[in-house]
């Protein structure tokens, strides 16, 4: 099987581990989306997702985080 490391997320760009005055796993994601200028760009379905999660009544808050890595994930099957 090809390596199919990504060419955003390396050992020399990401911390190894967590610790106290360390960056977030959030802001390890802004900062990559930045970096590579990613943003999230809503899909026609999301619309249609967001409108059938109104009209039953549930509460499914937004996620920029979760946004964010679908975007850097699309971005990086475009590198491939």
């Amino acid at each position: 099987m090809a390596d199919q490391t990504s060419p955003i997320l390396d050992a020399d760009t990401l911390p190894s581990t967590a610790t106290a005055g360390s960056p977030s796993a959030a802001d390890t994601i802004r900062a990559l989306a930045r970096r590579h200028g990613v943003a999230y760009e809503p899909a026609p379905l999301d619309a249609f997702a967001a409108d059938v999660s109104r009209l039953s009544d549930a509460e499914v808050p937004g996620d920029e985080i979760a946004d964010l890595i679908v975007g850097l994930r699309q971005g990086w099957r475009q590198w491939v």
